[in-house]
């Protein structure tokens, strides 16, 4: 998972902002360090305004994600702790983790999305996700 997983991907944010700009923000650090191409974004933020809640996992936690050919240039996640709750379009679920996965194939989606929900079952490791106060102890909960 480690190849997945960077320091540099990872961020907390204590603003109060709605889900658009929380979402472009989880985005950016892939942009910036090259995982994915602006489109990739384009795209997500369109699965989301057309689909926002089928994203939702479970309480507090979304993962984004567009097809791999949409712009992904190598596999990684980022991850966005939100200090305030958004909301997305026709939900009431309230959203404080945002993962955004990219992937460059098929299968590796796969092993991704098995790592992330194995992070996040762990016993009380959502609870001590959403209580991390440090960039470095939210990545530490998932590296």
């Amino acid at each position: 998972m480690d190849e997945f997983i960077l320091l540099n991907n990872f961020q907390i944010d204590a603003n109060e902002i709605d889900w658009y700009k929380a979402t472009k923000k989880a985005i950016t650090p892939l942009i910036e360090n090259g995982f994915v191409k602006v489109e990739y974004e384009e795209a997500i933020m369109e699965n989301l305004k057309r689909a926002g809640s089928k994203f939702i996992i479970s309480p507090y936690i979304i993962l984004p994600h567009a097809r791999p050919e949409q712009g992904v240039n190598k596999n990684a996640i980022s991850v966005l702790l939100l200090k305030h709750s958004v909301y997305y379009e026709n939900s009431r679920e309230p959203i404080r983790l945002i993962v955004v996965l990219a992937s460059t194939d098929s299968v590796s989606h796969l092993v991704m999305l098995k790592k992330v929900a194995e992070i996040l079952n762990k016993e009380n490791n959502v609870s001590d996700i959403l209580e991390s106060e440090t960039i470095r102890e939210l990545y530490e909960k998932f590296a």
